[in-house]
């Protein structure tokens, strides 16, 4: 009888997931969420500023070169 119900179980999650999955993709436009948090100033140079990203390290901005 445990089997039954696992295997029954069992059968309802693969269908739902197989059923959840979308069928084709479309573009959405540009962007796509993200964020930028912990601003910070190099304290022995001014023009070194310091972003974190949620989808990455941290980016650099140096007055002098002009960089992300």
């Amino acid at each position: 009888m445990r089997t039954i119900i696992l295997l029954t179980g069992l059968i309802l999650f693969l269908i739902s997931n197989l059923r959840s999955q979308p069928a084709s993709w479309s573009p959405r436009g540009v962007g796509g969420g993200g964020a930028l948090f912990s601003p910070s100033i190099n304290p022995a140079n001014n023009n070194e500023y310091f972003v974190a990203c949620d989808l990455s390290a941290v980016f650099l901005y140096n007055g002098l070169r002009r960089t992300l």
